[in-house]
């Protein structure tokens, strides 16, 4: 019979839903320990976030098979950091910040994009493991997109600094105010009871479908909606917060550990598969096979790159406190602000390529998602199978 785990139920648990009750945990925390905020924040970013984006780079621009199979995806993906560089453009050629507004105006909305899809491969890979009907699948689909973006829109419209930096009262009032408010929270309603009905009526039926994700399914909508309709409220968290960035820390930290947590899981399990064999794998892949031959060679590298570029570049933004929570004078700062969004808008869209999260594709047009979760369960294809094409060129046109 075959598991209903991607990889097995400990480590599933542990590394695919786990980041849930990180989600979970990190505002309580910060609550109780306000002052600890900037000391958990640079915690995520070293340890979570820089290591995450660097996991990208480590099968792709160190890979010289991918070089040579997906060199067009590598050269032209270096143009997202256009808007960034645009922004600081128009800022030192008039003085007006509104472009560098739009920038961070728009990261948030491509980053919760990209982390509800990445939630998505997740809940298809285990439809597709479990047998799970069709129609089943469109409602895990829907709830899950419904009731993640639900939430966070809700953060958007209601949340005081959101909406000061927006130029709108702190509190919604009248009719539009009740709208922004209510409607999430009767989306986000509507998509729990359409999940536990379908379900239900499932059982009732006798008809199988996938546990791991349905709870999948659940889990988000619980950390989602604790988040942003509860725990959000609270910020800023930090008592010193001079900036917008500094008034949503909490939220970002708790928002992203999930989907760092999940990334690093399946890009390890891959890279463990692709680049084992040695002295052949080295001379055909590169620097990939040589930072990839063990966990601590991964961890490693991901750490120096985080450390010397992306924690750096987040320092000299001034856009965040010190470990200690000293708050630099805010500034913006053309190269910092240029590496450090422009490493974010770089990952969106280059993962969005390399992870195509159709899980129910046929088999001959798997994509990395699915090529992760046969490399973490099945027996090791041959070395000739594994090289006919990348997985990111795989489902190039499905």
């Amino acid at each position: 019979m075959t598991s209903p785990w991607i990889v097995d139920r400990r480590t599933d648990l542990a590394l695919i839903f786990g980041g849930a009750v990180l989600t979970l945990a990190v505002p309580p925390l910060a609550w109780a320990r306000p002052g600890w905020v900037p000391a958990m924040y640079w915690i995520w970013l070293l340890a979570f976030d820089g290591t995450h984006i660097w996991a990208t780079y480590s099968r792709t621009y160190l890979d010289r098979e991918f070089w040579r199979t997906d060199r067009r995806l590598l050269l032209w993906s270096l143009l997202t950091f256009a808007p960034p560089v645009l922004a600081i453009a128009v800022l030192l050629a008039s003085g007006g910040t509104w472009a560098v507004e739009a920038v961070l105006a728009f990261v948030p909305v491509w980053s919760i994009y990209h982390n509800v899809r990445q939630h998505y491969g997740y809940v298809s890979l285990y439809d597709r493991k479990g047998g799970t009907p069709a129609d089943t699948h469109r409602v895990h689909k829907w709830v899950l997109y419904l009731g993640l973006y639900a939430p966070f829109l809700h953060y958007i419209l209601v949340n005081p600094a959101n909406r000061i930096v927006a130029g709108r009262a702190a509190a919604p009032t009248g009719w539009l105010g009740a709208l922004e408010t209510w409607v999430p929270v009767a989306v986000f309603a509507a998509a729990a009871v359409w999940l536990t009905a379908h379900h239900l009526g499932l059982r009732r039926r006798g008809v199988a479908s996938s546990r791991p994700a349905l709870v999948f399914v659940g889990s988000c909508l619980v950390a989602y909606g604790a988040l942003y309709f509860g725990w959000s409220r609270g910020e800023p968290y930090f008592a010193g917060a001079r900036t917008p960035t500094q008034q949503s820390m909490v939220v970002v930290m708790a928002a992203t550990v999930f989907h760092n947590l999940q990334y690093h899981a399946v890009v390890w399990h891959h890279n463990r598969r692709r680049y084992a064999g040695g002295p052949e794998a080295r001379l055909r892949y590169g620097p990939a096979a040589a930072v990839n031959r063990n966990v601590f060679a991964y961890l490693g590298a991901a750490l120096a790159f985080t450390v010397v570029v992306y924690a750096a570049s987040a320092w000299f933004t001034t856009d965040f406190p010190s470990f200690r929570g000293w708050t630099p004078e805010p500034a913006i700062v053309p190269v910092a602000f240029i590496v450090w969004w422009g490493l974010s808008f770089h990952h969106f869209y280059l993962d969005q390529k390399i992870l195509k999260e159709n899980q129910l594709q046929p088999k001959e047009c798997a994509d990395f998602l699915a090529n992760a979760a046969e490399f973490m369960s099945s027996p090791r294809r041959s070395d000739k199978q594994s090289s006919n094409r990348s997985p990111a060129g795989a489902c190039r046109n499905p």
